[in-house]
């Protein structure tokens, strides 16, 4: 497969024929308001500063947003650098395997510095490109200083910077400076549009030569932190060329910027310049990255003229119980209709084997939430004695981690309704569900069982429930209704048939049983 770089450089190679009639296409086709009012409903429910660039490759045209705030740009400003270093190394005045000696008072110990874990002593030669690769793939902060000193600090890169025609920055402090002191790391800034037009400059080799363009852009590849910024939502075979920043939190709570800035190639053969900072936040570092993988998703999809859902995964963790949650998460960026539902799966199961019903619902804008309830060091359920009272424990434990889940992601997702709950659970799943229905009606609309066959169903109005039966195992004894008690309640039975097999209604079953599913996933859920 080739690498982004290769693929981008014979990009850029673009004959001005298909250029333009790109161009008229684009613009013909596209509305960017409906791109920005998108954006700012994502960004508007979070207590925190949000800029955004998109420069498109090949039109040159740009959106922002909030594009005259300075943002602290912290360790995103590690990539002017490495462009003012390489420019030395093009004029011959550096080069890269020239050797740099690192005593150990040039170590701060301080502070998060790769080469510090490596070589704790110091007393060691690196060379420039593996000084730079430290500084760009790994956020170096060590290595940033030294490089700074070698190009005779701050003041000179920001100078060369402004003389390539980005005047909408400023770098004023090295990463030592920065944390002696919360307010010195404002006066290393930019705008969004000054980042992504440096990303289009070294796309284009403006400034530096094809070898190091190259260069900076393989190292940039190679990112190895913020993997739940920029690339979050992405599809995972996406390469992206970026580079991260972030602060630490003061005493108010505020974290001064988690950010995000880099090269998107999208499934069209296009590129996007796309640059995320997140500013005085009073969110968490996670839901900070949250808002970065969002919009680029959004934009992803606006310009890949596509409608899809992503998947991600989470893992919680909760104290109380020393339990990890692992959650697959399913969303559209693009759209989303506010509503919530909790996906369980069948005893045995990932949370990723009904990718079938969560990317259905994530792509009609219902956020996805496929818990792992059982965990591989879980004690195997009981299949002999009193089922119901020896699977009760393991169902309430099911109960708590929804719970917990709710009350942790809600903050991350202040636009979805967390007290109007979907639960769809298959087999052990739906017996869960039907507990925490049970237990906490008050936080849920609907209830959709996937045979489950062990905990009764409440016989209630409020939620909505369906239960969709399958034809090769009974229910235990007063799970389901009886015809009277349906009436009375509203609950639903649907039985799909003999070929409908408890074992198949996860993602290894036929279409043909996939398809009945979900048609009566839909059905239900858009009846009133």
């Amino acid at each position: 497969m080739k690498s982004l770089i290769q693929l981008l450089f014979a990009f850029t190679l673009l004959n001005n024929a298909a250029f333009a009639q790109y161009k008229v296409e684009s613009r013909a086709r596209k509305n960017p308001f409906e791109l920005r009012q998108r954006l700012l409903e994502i960004i508007q429910p979070y207590n925190a500063t949000v800029g955004i660039s998109v420069l498109d490759l090949v039109t040159y045209d740009t959106l922002t947003i909030n594009n005259s705030h300075h943002f602290p740009m912290l360790s995103v400003y590690k990539f002017p650098l490495a462009v003012a270093v390489l420019h030395q190394v093009d004029l011959g005045k550096l080069k890269l395997d020239q050797s740099i000696h690192i005593s150990e008072d040039d170590l701060n110990p301080d502070t998060w510095s790769p080469i510090l874990d490596a070589f704790p002593k110091g007393d060691i030669d690196l060379t420039i490109a593996e000084l730079l690769r430290y500084t760009v793939s790994q956020s170096d902060n060590n290595g940033c200083d030294i490089l700074f000193n070698l190009l005779k600090g701050t003041k000179k890169v920001n100078n060369y910077i402004h003389k390539t025609g980005v005047k909408d920055i400023q770098m004023s402090a090295t990463e030592l400076e920065m944390s002696k002191d919360w307010d010195v790391q404002f006066t290393n800034w930019c705008t969004p549009s000054a980042m992504t037009q440096l990303l289009k400059n070294l796309v284009t080799k403006k400034d530096l030569s094809e070898t190091s363009a190259t260069f900076l852009l393989q190292l940039m590849q190679e990112t190895s932190t913020g993997p739940n910024r920029m690339k979050g939502m992405l599809p995972a075979e996406t390469l992206v060329a970026h580079k991260t920043g972030t602060s630490g939190t003061n005493e108010q709570g505020i974290i001064a910027a988690v950010n995000d800035v880099g090269i998107v190639p999208l499934p069209n053969g296009k590129y996007l310049a796309i640059a995320v900072f997140v500013s005085n936040s009073k969110e968490s570092y996670e839901t900070n990255e949250y808002i970065i993988a969002k919009v680029t998703r959004a934009i992803f999809d606006y310009y890949s003229e596509t409608i899809t859902p992503s998947n991600y995964s989470l893992e919680l963790i909760d104290t109380t119980r020393t339990r990890i949650i692992p959650i697959e998460v399913y969303e559209n960026a693009s759209n989303d209709n506010h509503r919530v539902v909790i996906l369980g799966g069948g005893y045995g199961s990932k949370n990723t084997d009904y990718s079938y019903i969560a990317n259905q619902l994530a792509s009609e804008g219902f956020l996805v939430l496929s818990i792992q309830f059982v965990l591989p060091e879980d004690e195997p359920i009981a299949t002999t004695g009193n089922i119901y009272e020896l699977r009760k424990p393991v169902w309430d434990r099911g109960v708590t981690s929804i719970l917990f889940t709710i009350t942790e992601l809600e903050s991350q997702f202040p636009t979805r309704k967390f007290n109007e709950l979907i639960l769809i659970g298959h087999s052990n799943g739906g017996d869960i569900s039907m507990l925490f229905a049970t237990e906490h009606p008050e936080l849920v609309s609907t209830v959709i069982s996937l045979d489950h066959r062990r905990m009764p169903i409440p016989r209630i109005h409020k939620p909505r429930i369906l239960s969709i039966r399958a034809s090769d195992y009974e229910a235990d004894p007063g799970v389901l209704p009886t015809l009277e008690e349906q009436q009375k309640t509203g609950i639903q039975l649907l039985e799909l048939g003999e070929f409908a097999k408890h074992n198949d209604m996860d993602d290894t079953g036929s279409q043909e049983l996939k398809a009945l599913i979900l048609e009566a996933i839909n059905t239900f859920l858009s009846e009133k």
